[in-house]
């Protein structure tokens, strides 16, 4: 990176995501609505549409996947 950029920060994700969806007048309270919550609405949508593990493998091992779907989205 060349100046006068930095890395962004996890706290300016945050702030962006709950502006823009204040813009966009979606009720966040009481809900999470970090950057997390688009992976985890990706993920849903993907276990919805019966992707397979092997596609949808975020943690680099499919077993893993697997069982944090059975867990959470089933």
């Amino acid at each position: 990176m060349n100046a006068p950029y930095q890395r962004i920060t996890t706290s300016a994700l945050r702030f962006a995501t709950t502006r823009y969806f204040k813009e966009a007048r979606i009720d966040i309270s009481g809900k999470k609505h970090g950057p997390h919550t688009f992976r985890s609405s990706l993920a849903s949508s993907m276990v919805n549409d019966d992707i397979p593990y092997e596609i949808m493998n975020a943690h680099g091992e499919v077993n893993i996947t697997a069982r944090t779907v059975l867990c959470v989205f089933r």
